[in-house]
Order: structure tokens, then sequence, then C-alpha cells
């Protein structure tokens, strides 16, 4: 199934599957209007934010949410909001400089956690405004998708079920299902400490600090009805990713559902300046650029930022029957309104939080950092750029099916 999202996130009409093209394979197909994902059953391929039948429930659309700071779009901002909760949990950031802060690392006023080398994962800063950034890309996503999850668990929620989040970051979404689903029990754990202290949660959700990738979780076989993972930063390698599926089929009981939601770290439609930068994050060595190194960050670290394309295997590799697969295409830039402008900004902000990153792993610093971004910025701004969002469902054998997806 593939989804359009245009202008106003308003759905388009619907084309068959046979008119579509695997954005893999053709990169321009976000600007052209045209998406892709796996045909599991027969019929229509229909763009909108409605996932249709097999996803489960088709929610209405929500009013667009009033996105504050960084992500603060001033001209056409819609009436209406939806829940938005601060990261009070989260401690201020101090002076710049470079300090060691106990498992972090403050490098130019921003902190990393450190890792077991004695370095830090530059990739991904882990302080308040990287956790703000976080909290609003979920607002945005539970508007663009129309739901937070389309996997069918809808009725187990409901009844009461055990849910898992891996690498929930500040907690938003964990935050966000608990007070629906009151029934059930939520679990986020993260290896940053931006979720929210116990007694200011709900009472059928906690958080815990833990890697997964690092250690195995301390739950017994078959503990959880549902695995769910975000949209989040690129910085697993593959064979992180495999002891991550499998550690998550081991706790899933029977019958149980994983969700992986992905981001597309390459955005179409752009030019120059995007592609540069796309290739000194990512595996593509752009050798036609001198001024460049010969390496690119992802690469230094075995990381593979377009993983999307090989969740469904690695799903399958776990143990795991791949039963959704979506795509679905947003603006970004002024094109696109008030969601293309989000996205504009929301990816400015992270791009800003890999300043240090592109100095020490990438080899570009001051003025010519900054001329990079500014460009890249302008582009993400001005241009019909497109971002890719790709949803996998998969279920673990055994047990009944769970009964209505998304909310």
């Amino acid at each position: 199934m593939g989804h359009v999202i245009s202008m106003l996130c308003a759905p388009t009409p619907g084309r068959t599957a046979e008119a579509w093209t695997t954005p893999e394979d053709n990169d321009s197909t976000i600007v052209s209007g045209r998406t892709s994902g796996s045909r599991l059953a027969a019929g229509v391929v229909v763009a909108g934010a409605t996932a249709g039948a097999a996803a489960g429930v088709a929610a209405p659309k929500p009013d667009p949410p009033r996105l504050s700071g960084s992500l603060r779009v001033k001209e056409r901002r819609p009436q209406g909001s939806v829940r938005f909760r601060e990261a009070s949990a989260v401690p201020k950031q101090e002076t710049a400089g470079e300090r060691v802060d106990g498992k972090y690392l403050w490098v130019e006023g921003r902190r990393f956690l450190r890792d077991t080398k004695g370095g830090a994962n530059f990739l991904v800063p882990m302080d308040e405004t990287e956790g703000e950034r976080w909290a609003k890309r979920h607002e945005l996503l539970r508007y663009c998708l129309a739901r937070n999850f389309f996997a069918p668990v809808g009725d187990i929620l409901e009844k009461g079920a055990r849910v898992l989040e891996i690498g929930c970051g500040i907690g938003s979404w964990t935050l966000d299902m608990s007070p629906t689903f009151s029934n059930s029990r939520f679990l986020g754990l993260d290896s940053s400490e931006l979720f929210p202290k116990w007694n200011s949660t709900p009472p059928n959700c906690r958080f815990q600090t833990h890697d997964i990738a690092v250690q195995p979780l301390a739950f017994p076989d078959a503990e959880f009805d549902f695995i769910f993972r975000g949209a989040s930063a690129p910085v697993r390698t593959a064979a992180q990713w495999a002891a991550v599926l499998a550690e998550a089929y081991r706790v899933l009981k029977p019958g149980g559902y994983v969700e992986l939601v992905e981001i597309d770290v390459k955005v179409k439609g752009v030019g120059e300046f995007a592609a540069r930068w796309f290739g000194l994050q990512s595996y593509i060595k752009f050798n036609h650029l001198p001024s460049y190194p010969d390496k690119s960050i992802a690469t230094s670290r075995s990381i593979d930022p377009r993983v999307f394309r090989r969740l469904p295997t690695l799903l399958s590799d776990a143990g795991l029957t791949v039963t959704l697969q979506e795509t679905f295409n947003v603006p970004v830039g002024q094109w696109g309104g008030y969601i293309g402008e989000s996205w504009a900004m929301d990816l400015e902000a992270s791009a800003r939080g890999l300043r240090v990153a592109f100095a020490r792993e990438g080899g570009v610093a001051g003025p010519e950092f900054d001329a990079l971004l500014e460009g890249l910025v302008d582009e993400y701004k001005m241009m019909r750029g497109g971002l890719n969002i790709y949803v996998v469902v998969a279920r673990k054998g055994g047990g009944e099916e769970k009964g209505k997806g998304g909310d």
C-alpha cells in the first residue's frame, strides 16, 4: 500500500498498484506524487493518510498539531491542537566547551552519550534541544499518519496488554498511548535518560534506561503482546538490528506484533547541497567533491542510514512474518503548506545537531559546515522536496489474531 500526503495532508485519488514504482529504485517518485509499498492484498492503492482495511481502522484525521519552538510555522497555522508534552525531565543545557558529565560528554554546548571506548556517539545529541525535537516529531508523525499504530492490536489494548517501546526517546509515544489504553501496561526503553521520571507519568506506564543492542532484556520469554519502535536516528548497524529484533522475538508472545516506523534520511526533489549532505552522512561517496573526505560518517560506524529497505528481511530473519508494509510520502518545503514547512524545520533542527559529528568524523567544520547547512536549509524550504515514511508490521507465529488496528 502507498500513500501521498499532499499540501495539508488531504487525500488524493487512488491508483492501481501497477502504476507505482519503488522509492529506492526511483528517488524522484516522491515529487511526482508516486509512491509504493508491498501489495499484501489485491485492489486499489489508496493515497492519503487512511491506511484502509489492510492496516485496520481508518481513523479520521485530527486537526494539525500546534508545533512550538523551532518547528513553529508562523503563517497558515490551523486552528485546533493535539496534546503536547514538554520535555520536563530533561536537564537544562550548560555552557559550551567539552567536558565529561557521567555517562555524557558535552561538546560545543550539546550533550552526547559516551560509548564504552571513552568516546561518544556524536550522531545523535542527547540533550534538551534534541528531546524537544523528538516530541514535536511525534506530533507531526501522528498527524500525517492519522494514528499512533497500524498493527491490529486495538482490541487487546482496550482489554489489557503488555506493550514495549524500544528506543522511546523522550517517551512521547508511550505517554500518548497509555492514557488512551488505561487497561494496558506500557514500558519505554532508551539508552538516554530524556524520558520523564516515574512520579510524573500515568500509572500504567514506566520508563527504563536500557540499550537492547548491548544487553538482553531482563524479561522472560513471551512477555509482551505488542512491541513498537518509532522513527529515530539511524544509529544501528545491521548486526545490532539483528540483535534487537532477535530479542524482540524472544520476549514477544505467540501471536503478538512488532511494528517499526522509519523515516528515509534522503529527501527527494532537492538540489546539490542536499546531495552533498546525504553523501557525507551516508554510505555514498561523492568522489567528485575533492574538498570532502573519501569516507562518510555512517560508513565509519558500519551504519546503513537507509536500513528501512532491509527491515522486512531483518524481521523475517528474526522469525517474524511480515503482515503489512506501508509507504507514506510527505512534502518538505513551503510548497507543502503547513506540513511541508514543519518537516523542513524538523530536518533543519536535525541537521544542526550533526555539527559536532561532521567536524569530528566527516572533516567538515566551521565556515564550511555553515555554508553547507545554509544551502541545505534553503533547498529544504524553497524546492519541491519530499520525504518517505515507512511502516512495517510483523507477527510472531501462534496465538490468535488480535483484532482492529490503528488509533
